[in-house]
């Protein structure tokens, strides 16, 4: 299993280091996100919401036990009923630049060992990552990213 308190420290890291993620939160399931936008004003995005990762056991053998770490980020903003289609595009183009910023993040987190959090993604799979838009998910327009995470010995 990822190691929990890093997860929620790159989960902080997001909303400081990306100036176009405003706030940002480690989130258990669906049911944690629909009450977390409840209480969220209109500076707090686009917001970031971290699921807790699901994980499969990945190991060579009984001394080599490892997990595979499936990590979904969302990037979102309230859906407008009233807003044009430049509206909305521009809104979807600004947090796909928030997705391409944070990915281009989690590559430098894995390769380079001075980074703060390469100690949990340095088992990155590069070739996992999957982004999708989100339209009216909870009444929010985003996108999504999941990517897998092999970790050792938790």
């Amino acid at each position: 299993m990822i190691n929990l308190p890093k997860l929620y420290a790159w989960t902080n890291y997001l909303k400081t280091k990306f100036d176009r993620i405003n706030n940002s939160q480690l989130i258990i399931n669906q049911t944690d996100l629909k009450n977390i936008f409840e209480d969220l004003q209109d500076n707090d995005y686009p917001f970031a919401a971290v699921v807790l990762p699901s994980t499969k056991g990945d190991a060579r053998d009984e001394d080599n036990y490892g997990e595979i770490n499936q990590i979904l980020v969302f990037i979102l903003s309230p859906t407008k009923e009233s807003e044009t289609y430049d509206s909305w595009y521009n809104d979807i183009l600004l947090m796909s630049t928030a997705i391409e910023d944070m990915k281009a993040d989690l590559r430098d987190q894995k390769a380079l060992c001075d980074q703060p959090f390469n100690s949990i993604f340095k088992g990155l799979d590069l070739n996992s990552f999957h982004t999708d838009p989100e339209r009216n998910f909870l009444g929010h327009d985003g996108w999504s990213v999941s990517f897998k995470v092999k970790t050792m010995g938790y």
